[in-house]
């Protein structure tokens, strides 16, 4: 009797390798309690945990009276019981039913195992935005015996999803790795084990070099100021904007906000300029040594338009802007001159909603003998205090020289009297 021939994806002798040791036994398996330090099992405690603690925030803080008036200009927040309450049921179900997690296991308790020869590696893009990648898996193509016809055949096997690109594996081009699938569901199941992540040391390597404390600490700190500054250049806009401007006066801060903003889109160009040279080197080595090979994220011309038309164009606006912004607070936050009482008419009271979000409550006026309209941010309350359309602006001089309307009062308006109507 002739012995079939050795499939080149099975381990010789001069390998000296086995399979892991949870995977030895026949079916079914025992689950190791080490599989509570795999990457898997931390992942999906700490999504469970993370949930859970913003769903208890929303709840805790749905009934505190700034949140309240907040609501009224944000208005996803009128909805913070019932989003705190989602996200309670999200984290209940993410500790309950890990549908990852629990496939993971059946692969332990359940699969079948044999070794398989890694053919190639890539590192692909699998989320790209604005031709920027922003997820990522690596792609195996691996040669094995399929246990089903008992012939040679080449799957391909594709890791998780990942946002962090210096994830690697620990094997190369070459290299034999444990493969498992299910009984009777090769084709559809068949997977290399370290792409699983259910087992401490089978799993995607991270080799980022750790950020330093203060780096940390930079982002945690600039990623919510970046927001607010984009909040509060609109709250200035449409509080602190002088009413006696013109583009003359405004060109020198826009300039200089604008002329920042593009050196700061320059560096970045650079840099990632720099990156993409650094990875062609890397993709290089790769090829020579067996390593992974990743791929660029492909980028048509309407995606390099966006990134070096568009952006650049948008980082100018919005510096510029920003820098306005904080000229129209600083003329009125530092301003102490008096208020002088300038009559008005007021035109139009509206509350204006932005893609069913945001909403901001405006009172827009005229001065006497000035057909101009002037807008001033305020509240819904003080729009209530307006019985007729009449007011009193008080108009301050500006700590830069701009005037600008601190408030409008509203005309009393006296009770009719006795036998009036």
């Amino acid at each position: 009797m002739v012995a079939p021939p050795q499939s080149p994806a099975e381990p010789t002798a001069s390998d000296n390798i086995e399979l892991p040791e949870e995977l030895r036994a026949p079916p079914p398996r025992e689950i190791p309690e080490a599989i509570k330090q795999g990457r898997l099992y931390l992942k999906n405690r700490a999504m469970s945990w993370t949930l859970a603690v913003l769903g208890m925030a929303c709840v805790l803080g749905d009934g505190l009276p700034f949140i309240q008036t907040l609501a009224l200009y944000f208005l996803p927040l009128e909805y913070l019981l019932w989003i705190g309450i989602g996200l309670c049921a999200c984290a209940a179900y993410a500790y309950l039913g890990p549908r990852e997690l629990r496939r993971a296991k059946q692969y332990i308790e359940q699969g079948e195992a044999a070794f398989g020869r890694v053919t190639s590696l890539v590192k692909t893009p699998t989320m790209v935005q604005h031709g920027r990648a922003v997820s990522f898996a690596i792609v195996a193509n691996v040669r094995l015996r399929n246990p089903e016809s008992g012939v040679d055949c080449l799957r391909e096997m594709k890791s998780r999803s990942f946002v962090n690109k210096a994830k690697q594996v620990r094997f190369r081009v070459g290299d034999l790795v444990p493969v498992v699938w299910f009984p009777g569901k090769f084709e559809r199941t068949a997977q290399i084990y370290d792409f699983l992540e259910v087992m401490p040391g089978h799993d995607l390597r991270d080799e980022s070099t750790p950020k330093p404390l203060w780096m940390l600490i930079g982002i945690a700190v600039l990623l919510p100021l970046f927001f607010f500054v984009l909040a509060w250049n609109a709250y200035a806009m449409g509080r602190y904007e002088p009413i006696e401007f013109t583009v003359r006066q405004g060109i020198l801060p826009f300039g200089v906000g604008g002329s920042v903003a593009f050196a700061i889109m320059v560096w970045i160009g650079v840099v990632q300029l720099a990156k993409r040279r650094e990875m062609r080197r890397r993709n290089a080595e790769a090829v020579a040594t067996g390593g992974i090979v990743e791929v660029e994220a492909k980028r048509g011309v309407r995606t390099k338009a966006v990134q070096w038309v568009l952006l650049p164009i948008g980082a100018v606006l919005i510096g510029g802007m920003s820098s306005l912004s904080l000229c129209y607070s600083a003329n009125a936050l530092f301003d102490k001159s008096a208020a002088r009482p300038v009559s008005i008419f007021v035109t139009e009271m509206i509350q204006e909603t932005h893609e069913g979000i945001f909403r901001e409550y405006k009172l827009k006026y005229r001065r006497a003998q000035d057909p101009e309209v002037h807008s001033l941010m305020t509240t819904p309350q003080h729009l209530s205090e307006f019985k007729v359309p009449f007011g009193v602006a008080q108009v301050r001089s500006g700590w830069l020289g701009w005037p600008w309307v601190e408030t409008v009062d509203p005309v009393a308006v006296a009770p009719p009297g006795p036998g009036q109507k």
